[in-house]
C-alpha cells in the first residue's frame, strides 16, 4: 500500500526467502534496545569503581580523574561521569561515617542520602562484591597513618646519625649536610633536619665534654641540654 512493488508482473519472492523487512525490523530494535542502554543502564559495578576510586584518591579532580578512567574501563561517557562524582562525594562526605565498618547501616546510608545513584532503575551490585567505599576508607586511614608519622615519628638512628656526622664533619654547614645525607638515606625531611641541627649542635657545643667518652654522663648531659632531642 504505501511502497509498492518493483515485480513488474508479480511477486518473485520465493517462499523459502527471508524478506528483507525482517532484517530491517532486526537492526530497528537493536538501535531502541542499544539507545536504551546508552541512556538508562548505569550499572554501579563495585569493582571498577574500586579500581578507578584508589587510582584516582590523590587527584585534585577525583570526580574527573575516575570519570576519565571509568570510561577507559568501557563505562557509557553520562554513566562514567556520574559514577565519578559519586566516588568524590563518597570521599569528601562520608570517609567519617564509613572508618569502623564500610558495609554498615551508617556508611551506606550516609553515601545514598549525600551521594544518590547512579542506577537508574535498580542497584546490580552483586552481593558477593566488595563496596568501592571499602578501598576509599583503606586509603584514608593510610593517609592518616602516614601523616602520623611524618609528623610524629622520629628516630635518633645513632647508626645513621654517626654515618651522616662523619661525611659532613668538614663542611661549611653541617646541619644542612647531615639532614641532606640522611634524606638519602630514607629519613622523612622534618626529621632530617632536626638530626642535622642537631649533629652541628654537639660539634659546636659538647665536643670537648664527649673527647674522653663519647657514652660519658657528662657528655649526654651537654648534647641533652645544648642539643634536645629529635624523638
Amino acid at each position: 500500500r504505501s511502497c509498492g512493488s518493483c515485480n513488474s508482473e508479480k511477486s518473485l519472492t520465493q517462499p523459502e526467502e527471508e524478506s528483507f523487512v525482517t532484517a530491517l525490523v532486526a537492526l530497528s530494535q537493536k538501535d531502541a534496545q542499544d539507545a536504551v542502554l546508552r541512556t538508562a543502564a548505569c550499572r554501579e559495578s563495585q569493582a571498577l569503581m574500586k579500581t578507578c576510586g584508589n587510582q584516582c584518591y590523590s587527584s585534585g579532580d577525583q570526580a574527573s580523574c575516575s570519570a576519565k578512567c571509568l570510561k577507559g574501563k568501557g563505562v557509557q561517557s553520562s554513566c562514567a561521569s556520574c559514577l565519578g562524582r559519586k566516588i568524590q562525594c563518597t570521599v569528601k562526605n562520608c570517609l567519617n561515617f564509613c572508618a569502623a565498618d564500610a558495609n554498615s547501616p551508617t556508611c551506606s546510608s550516609c553515601v545514598s542520602r549525600s551521594c544518590g545513584s547512579c542506577n537508574s532503575e535498580k542497584s546490580l551490585t552483586q552481593p558477593e562484591e566488595e563496596s568501592f567505599v571499602t578501598a576509599l576508607v583503606a586509603l584514608s586511614q593510610k593517609d592518616a597513618q602516614d601523616a602520623v608519622l611524618r609528623t610524629a615519628a622520629c628516630r635518633e638512628s645513632q647508626a645513621l646519625m654517626k654515618t651522616c656526622g662523619n661525611q659532613c664533619y668538614s663542611s661549611g654547614d653541617q646541619a644542612s649536610c647531615s639532614a641532606k645525607c640522611l634524606k638519602g638515606k630514607g629519613v622523612q625531611s622534618s626529621c632530617a633536619s632536626c638530626l642535622g641541627r642537631k649533629i652541628q649542635c654537639t660539634v659546636k657545643n659538647c665536643l670537648n665534654f664527649c673527647a674522653a667518652d663519647a657514652n660519658s654522663p657528662t657528655c649526654s648531659s651537654c648534647v641533652s641540654r645544648s642539643c634536645g632531642s629529635c624523638n
